[in-house]
C-alpha cells in the first residue's frame, strides 16, 4: 500500500499541495510529515527519527552542499531538499521513459520523468503535483489530465536529506515531442509494457543504466510487466 494512504488527511493535503518555497531547504517539515505515517507501521517501542540539527557547513557551491552532524558527512542541494518522479503510461499501454547522460554516473540512463522542486524561483509557489506535471510536460511533451501521489521517500538516507515524491500521471495528452528545456539532450522512449523487461534487459546490454524508480513506481501503481 503506497504511503499516501497511511497519511491523515491534513497532513496528505500539506505534503501533496505544499509550494516550492516552503519546500527550500525545509527537509524538517518532509520528515515530520512522513514520519507520522511511518510511525503507525513500526513497533511502539521504537521512537520516530529525531529532527536534525543545525549542520555545520564543509563546502558549498551554487548547485550542492556538503554538510555535517556529528561524525556524519552528507549532501544537500542549497536551493532544494525535494525531487519528483513521474510514472506515465499512454492510452495504448506504452509507459513513457527518458533517456540522457547522467555526468556523475559518466552514463546514459534510463528513467522515469523528474525533476527538482525548489531550484528555479520563476516556477515558486508550484505544488508537489503541479512540479511533476510541469516536467512531464517538458521532458516528454504529454501533459497530464491528474496527478496521483504513490509515495514520499528519502532518496538516499545515508548521504542525503533530499526526499523523492513519485506520482501517477493519468489523462494523458501530447502537446509537443518533448526533449526538456534549453541544455538538456532527453530522448523519450515509447515502451510496450508487455515488452518492458525485455527492452529494458537490452538497455543495460548495450550499456545504458536504468534507475530503479521505474520498477518502483509500476509496483506502486499496481501494474504488474
Amino acid at each position: 500500500m503506497p504511503i499516501s494512504a497511511e497519511i491523515p488527511g491534513e497532513l496528505f493535503t500539506k505534503l501533496t499541495h505544499v509550494g516550492k518555497n516552503d519546500m527550500m531547504l525545509e527537509a524538517d517539515e518532509n520528515l515530520e510529515i512522513v514520519a507520522a505515517a511511518v510511525a503507525t507501521r513500526i513497533p511502539p517501542l521504537i521512537n520516530p527519527p529525531n529532527i536534525m540539527p543545525t549542520p555545520e557547513t564543509l563546502f558549498e557551491s551554487r548547485w550542492l552542499g556538503l554538510y555535517r552532524i556529528g561524525r556524519w558527512d552528507f549532501v544537500r542541494r542549497p536551493n532544494s531538499d525535494a525531487c519528483v518522479g513521474v510514472l506515465a503510461i499512454t492510452p495504448a499501454q506504452e509507459i513513457i521513459l527518458v533517456e540522457q547522460f547522467r555526468i556523475p554516473m559518466q552514463r546514459h540512463v534510463i528513467e522515469v520523468p523528474a525533476g527538482l522542486v525548489g531550484d528555479e524561483p520563476e516556477h515558486a509557489g508550484e505544488s508537489l503535483a503541479e512540479t511533476a506535471g510541469r516536467e512531464l510536460l517538458e521532458e516528454t511533451g504529454y501533459r497530464a489530465g491528474s496527478m496521483l501521489p504513490l509515495i514520499s521517500s528519502p532518496t538516499s538516507a545515508g548521504m542525503s536529506s533530499e526526499f523523492t515524491h513519485l506520482f501517477h500521471a493519468t489523462g494523458l495528452v501530447r502537446e509537443h515531442p518533448g526533449g526538456g528545456v534549453a541544455g538538456e539532450k532527453i530522448i523519450v522512449h515509447h515502451v510496450p509494457l508487455s515488452q518492458l523487461r525485455e527492452w529494458l534487459s537490452a538497455q543495460e546490454a548495450a550499456g545504458k543504466l536504468v534507475d530503479f524508480k521505474i520498477h518502483a513506481a509500476l509496483w506502486l501503481a499496481g501494474i504488474v510487466t
